[in-house]
C-alpha cells in the first residue's frame, strides 16, 4: 500500500498492484475496488469535490468518480512517475515527478497550465504553506514557488534526499535522508531574503527543537533584521548509525543509483541492437525465401515446357 486519503464517506487506499480501494472506516471493509487503475505502481492519492486524483509509475494521473469508481479523465504531460500530487485552492492540481518537474493543472477543465522547472533530481513531495507551494527533491533542496509558478525561494540546507514535507501550523516541517528533519518558520523562509540555516541537534532523547535562545541555535541574521532561521533542524540516530554514516550511504545510494541508471541505459542499447539485427537477417530469410520461390517457379516452368 503506497497511499492513502480521505473522502467525506470513504478511507482510499492506492498499491503497487495497480488498484485503488475504498474501505469503510466504521467496519474496516472494502466498498470499491478499482482494478488496473494504472498501468504500473499508484504512487499517490488525492480527494477534492467528489473527485479522486491518483498518480503512478506509468507517468499519468487519473481522475475518478469517487461514487461509482468510473475514470473521469486521463492527463498526460509527465515523462516520469508521478511521486505526489497536491490540491491547491478550488482551482489547481499540482503534480511532482521524476522527470524534475513539477505541473500545474486546472482542475476543472483538466488541462495541463504550466510546466516548472528548477529541480536537477527527482521532485519527491510538495506542501502548501504561506502562500507558497514548497517542494522537496532529490537534488537536496526545497523550493518555494508562488501562483503564477515562479520560483521566489531556494533552501539548500539538506544533505540528502528530500523525501517528505509537511505544514504544520505556522511550520513546515521536511524530511530528509541525511538522517534530519527540518523544522522551518513558513512564512519567515518564504519572505526573507537572508539564508537559511537549519540547526543540527542529536536526538539521545525524545526530539528537541532549538530555539533562539538555546545554546545550540546557530541562525545567523544581520543587526536590526528579524531572526529568519528555521527553528530547528532534528538530527536523530538512524538504527545507531553516525551522521557520517549516514552521508556516506546516501552517497553509496546516489552513486548506486546512478550506475544503474547506466546499465539500464545500456541494456536498452543492447536490446536494440539486438533487434536491429534480428530485424535485418529476419530480411535476408525473405529475400532468400523470395528467390528460392522464384527459382522453384521457373524450374516448374521448364519441365512443364520439357513435357
Amino acid at each position: 500500500v503506497t497511499a492513502l486519503c480521505e473522502s467525506e464517506v470513504f478511507v482510499w487506499s492506492a498499491s503497487g498492484d495497480k488498484t485503488i480501494r475504498s474501505w469503510n472506516p466504521s467496519t474496516g471493509t472494502p466498498t470499491h475496488l478499482i482494478q488496473n487503475a494504472h498501468d504500473d505502481w499508484v504512487n499517490c492519492l488525492k480527494y477534492h469535490d467528489g473527485r479522486i486524483w491518483s498518480g503512478g509509475n506509468d507517468n499519468a494521473i487519473k481522475v475518478w468518480n469517487a461514487e461509482t469508481s468510473h475514470l473521469i479523465d486521463d492527463l498526460r504531460g509527465h515523462s516520469g512517475s508521478i511521486l505526489d500530487l497536491l490540491i491547491v485552492g478550488d482551482r489547481q492540481l499540482w503534480s511532482a515527478s521524476r522527470d524534475r518537474t513539477i505541473r500545474v493543472w486546472d482542475l476543472q477543465a483538466y488541462r495541463d497550465l504550466r510546466e516548472l522547472r528548477g529541480h536537477q533530481g527527482w521532485v519527491t513531495c510538495l506542501t502548501y504553506a504561506s502562500g507558497y507551494v514548497w517542494s522537496g527533491s532529490a537534488d537536496k533542496t526545497i523550493r518555494l514557488w508562488d501562483n503564477k509558478g515562479s520560483c521566489v525561494r531556494v533552501l539548500q540546507k539538506h544533505s540528502g534526499f528530500v523525501w517528505g514535507l509537511l505544514s504544520v501550523g505556522l511550520q513546515v516541517w521536511s524530511a530528509c535522508g541525511d538522517g534530519k528533519i527540518g523544522v522551518w518558520i513558513s512564512e519567515q523562509a518564504a519572505h526573507s531574503k537572508f539564508d537559511v540555516s537549519p540547526v543540527s541537534s542529536p536526538m539521545k532523547s525524545p526530539p528537541r527543537i532549538s530555539s533562539p535562545k538555546s545554546p545550540g541555535f546557530q541562525g545567523g541574521s544581520t543587526p536590526g533584521s528579524p531572526q529568519i532561521s528555521p527553528i530547528g533542524n532534528v538530527s536523530f540516530d538512524n538504527r545507531g548509525r553516525s551522521p557520517q554514516q549516514m552521508d556516506y550511504l546516501n552517497r553509496k545510494l546516489e552513486e548506486d543509483t546512478e550506475q544503474l541508471t547506466r546499465q539500464v541505459k545500456e541494456r536498452d542499447r543492447e536490446i536494440s541492437q539486438m533487434r536491429n539485427t534480428a530485424r535485418e537477417e529476419m530480411d535476408d530469410v525473405k529475400q532468400n525465401v523470395s528467390t528460392l520461390q522464384h527459382e522453384i517457379d521457373r524450374d516448374l516452368f521448364n519441365l512443364k515446357s520439357q513435357v
